[in-house]
C-alpha cells in the first residue's frame, strides 16, 4: 500500500477550525494531518497520506478523528467521509494463519473438528488412520474465520489423525500440522467443556477464564504469593457438564502453559464427597509451553457435583517468585445414553441445524453479583425467545422475547424471576428458541 486519500465533507452552524487526524498505530498517538477553516455551507477537504503503514493496524483498520474547539456551542454536520487507498498492484500472496485447532463431540462414527484462521477462507478436513489421511471432508466454500466441520461414517474405538486446510479469496491454500482423536465405543459419546470460571487461592491472577479456551498464545497469568519463606500459585478452574454425572465413564483433563522459570506443578481434582482436592498429576513445568493430559476412570461420581461442576486446581510452592501462564484447559468426557442430563417434561429439547447457543458461567450465585451467560448466533432474521423454568416445568423468567436481525448476541441472565426477586437455589432450564436454534441449556443457581 502506497497511499491512504481521505475525504470529508460537511459544514457546521457556524465557521470553524477543524482539524483532522489520522491515529497512527506506531506511536498509539494522533497525528495531524488537516487544519483549515470549514464554514456553514457544505465544504469537502482532501488529503492524503503517503506513509500508510502507521496509520493502518495489522488487523486492517484505519481511524479519522474530526476535532474543533470553540468559546461558543456549535453543531458538526458530517455528510460523507470517505477511505481511499492506493497499492502498489502486488497480489495477496500471504496464506490464511491456522489458530485453536480441536476436536470435539466425539462418539463412536463421528466427530467435529473446529479452528479459526486470521482472515476469512473456507473450511475442509483430511483425515485417516495414518498421516497418509485418505479422506476428505466436502469443502465448504464460505469464507468464514471460525471454522467448524463434522466428520461422520467413522469406525468406533479407532484412532484417527487430521489436518484442517483454509483458503483464502486471493486463493492462498495453508494447512495445519497433524493432530489426532480416538473415536468413541459403540453406545458411548464424547463431549468437551471449556473452564466457565477461575477461583485465585493465593496470587495475583491477570486475565479470565476465557482466556483457557483454546491453545492461541493468550494466556490467563497468575503472579506467586510470598507466605514465610515460600512462593505459592495455587487457582483452580471450574466448568459445568450438561449430562448426568452417572453417565460419565471417562474424564480427560488437558493443561497447556508454561512458567517464568521451571516448576514442579501439581494438578488436583476437587472431591465433592470427601470436600478435599486429589492430586491427579505432578511433573515439572518449564518456560517452554508444555501440554498436559490426565485421564481419570475410577472413582469419576466423586469428581462431578450433583449439579454437573468439576474443578481442577493448579499448584506450586517454591522458594522464589514465578508466574504461571496457562493458556488452554479442556474437560472431555465420555459418557453413556442420552447427552442431556435433565429434560422438563412440559418441553423438547430438540437442538436444531442452522444456529449455535452455547451458555458460560452456568453454575453462579447472584448474591456475589455473578450472572449467567448465553451467547448464540442467528442467521436470519426473526424472533428470539429465551425463557427459565424451574426443574418442575414452571415458568420462572422471560429474559428475551423480540425480534432480532441477524447476528451475534449475548443476554445474561442475574438470578431473578420476573418480580425482580432472587430465586431459590437448584438447577434451572434455559429454552433458547431463535432462527435456527431450539434448545435447553442448565444452570444452577448456588448460595
Amino acid at each position: 500500500m502506497t497511499k491512504i486519500t481521505i475525504t470529508f465533507n460537511g459544514h457546521y452552524t457556524s465557521a470553524q477550525a477543524q482539524v483532522l487526524y489520522l491515529y497512527n498505530f506506531v506511536s498509539s498517538a494522533w497525528t495531524q494531518l488537516d487544519n483549515e477553516t470549514v464554514a456553514t455551507t457544505e465544504q469537502t477537504i482532501t488529503f492524503a497520506a503517503t506513509n500508510p503503514a502507521s496509520y493502518i493496524s495489522s488487523l486492517g483498520e484505519i481511524r479519522l478523528r474530526v476535532y474543533t474547539e470553540r468559546t461558543s456551542n456549535v453543531c458538526c454536520y458530517a455528510d460523507y467521509i470517505n477511505f481511499a487507498i492506493d497499492t502498489n498492484g502486488s497480489a495477496d500472496t500471504t496464506p490464511p494463519v491456522i489458530s485453536a485447532v480441536q476436536s470435539s463431540g466425539l462418539f463412536s462414527s463421528g466427530a467435529t473438528v473446529s479452528w479459526t484462521t486470521n482472515e476469512n477462507s473456507d473450511s475442509q478436513v483430511e483425515y485417516g488412520k495414518t498421516t497418509s489421511y485418505g479422506s476428505s471432508s466436502t469443502l465448504n466454500t464460505s469464507l468464514v474465520l471460525s471454522h467448524s466441520v463434522s466428520l461422520t461414517g467413522l469406525t468406533s474405538s479407532t484412532l484417527y489423525h487430521y489436518r484442517v486446510k483454509s483458503r483464502d479469496a486471493a486463493g492462498n491454500l495453508t494447512a495445519s500440522s497433524d493432530y489426532t482423536f480416538t473415536t468413541t465405543g459403540s453406545g458411548t459419546q464424547s463431549k468437551s467443556y471449556q473452564p466457565t470460571g477461575i477461583v485465585v487461592t493465593q496470587g495475583t491472577g491477570g486475565g479470565g477464564y476465557a482466556d483457557l479456551y483454546a491453545d492461541d498464545n493468550i494466556f490467563f497469568s497468575e503472579n506467586a504469593m510470598q507466605n514465610g519463606s515460600l512462593f505459592y500459585t495455587d487457582w483452580y478452574a471450574k466448568t459445568a457438564i450438561a449430562e448426568s454425572p452417572a453417565s460419565v465413564t471417562k474424564l480427560t483433563i488437558t493443561w497447556n502453559g508454561h512458567y517464568t522459570s521451571p516448576q514442579t506443578q501439581g494438578l488436583y481434582l476437587y472431591n465433592f464427597n470427601t470436600s478435599a482436592w486429589n492430586q491427579i498429576n505432578s511433573q515439572s513445568v518449564g518456560t517452554l509451553e508444555q501440554t498436559i493430559t490426565v485421564a481419570i476412570t475410577t472413582s469419576l461420581s466423586s469428581y462431578i457435583s450433583s449439579l454437573g461442576e468439576i474443578r481442577l486446581r493448579t499448584y506450586t510452592e517454591r522458594t522464589d517468585n514465578v508466574c504461571c501462564y496457562a493458556d488452554y484447559i479442556k474437560f472431555a468426557i465420555d459418557f453413556s445414553g442420552s447427552s442431556s442430563a435433565i429434560e422438563s417434561p412440559t418441553m423438547n429439547a430438540a437442538a436444531l441445524n442452522g444456529g449455535e447457543a452455547k451458555m458460560y458461567n452456568n453454575i453462579f450465585n447472584p448474591a456475589k453479583g455473578e450472572q449467567t451467560r448465553v451467547d448464540y448466533t442467528i442467521d436470519d432474521e426473526g424472533q428470539v425467545l429465551i425463557k427459565i423454568y424451574n426443574i418442575v416445568g414452571e415458568l420462572v423468567r422471560t429474559l428475551t422475547d423480540e425480534d432480532r436481525p441477524a447476528g451475534s448476541y449475548t443476554d445474561n441472565w442475574n438470578g431473578k424471576n420476573d418480580d425482580g426477586e432472587t430465586v431459590a437455589s437448584g438447577v434451572y432450564l434455559v429454552q433458547i428458541e431463535a432462527p435456527g436454534i431450539k434448545t435447553i441449556k442448565k444452570a444452577a443457581v448456588i448460595k
